[in-house]
Parts: structure tokens; sequence; C-alpha cells
């Protein structure tokens, strides 16, 4: 069952990540969009959120290696954790491509 759960959520985790990177290749479009250019306030948003996105590449690749050496009994709870974070971050990014559309 535990291991079932770990895949689940390992699958989530790889389904988010690919949005993820549409997401993302949308905003830095976004932010170089003459329409776009007025906007100080959106652009300030969508900087912000791409600065969380890369510091989080980053951290979710740091809990993917550690989930390599962890404990069986710790995988479940870190494959959790990187997917509520990797859903966090998703659910910021398309938030604000809803706000720019």
């Amino acid at each position: 069952m535990k291991n079932g759960y770990c895949f689940l959520l390992a699958a989530v985790f790889l389904i988010e990540s690919f949005y993820e990177v549409r997401l993302y290749a949308f905003l830095q479009v976004a932010i170089h969009h003459p329409r776009a250019q007025g906007k100080q306030e959106q652009i300030k948003r969508v900087k912000r959120a791409i600065y969380w996105e890369r510091r989080w590449n980053w951290g979710s690749w740091i809990l993917i290696i550690l989930l390599l050496f962890a404990p069986g009994r710790y995988n479940t709870l870190l494959m959790a954790i990187i997917t509520l974070i990797e859903t966090i971050v998703v659910y910021r990014m398309d938030r604000i491509k809803q706000q720019l559309i």
C-alpha cells in the first residue's frame, strides 16, 4: 500500500513538473511581451514567481537526491513534501498566468 501511494505521488509530481515547464515558458514570454511592458505590478509578480520557481527547482533536486539515500520509511513522507510544494508552486504560477490572460 505504501509503495502504491508513493508511486501515485511520484506520478502526480511528474505531471505537475511538465505543466510547470509549460507555465515557466509562458511566463518568460509574457514578461517580454509589449503589452505587459506598461504594467509594472504584473511584471513584478511574474518575476517573483519565476524567482521562486528557479529556487524550487534546486530544492526539488536536493530533496529527490535525499529521497534516493533516505531509509525506506521516509520515502513516502519526502515524496509527499515534494509533491505538496510542487503543487503550491504550480498553483501560484497558474494563478499569475490566469491574471495575465
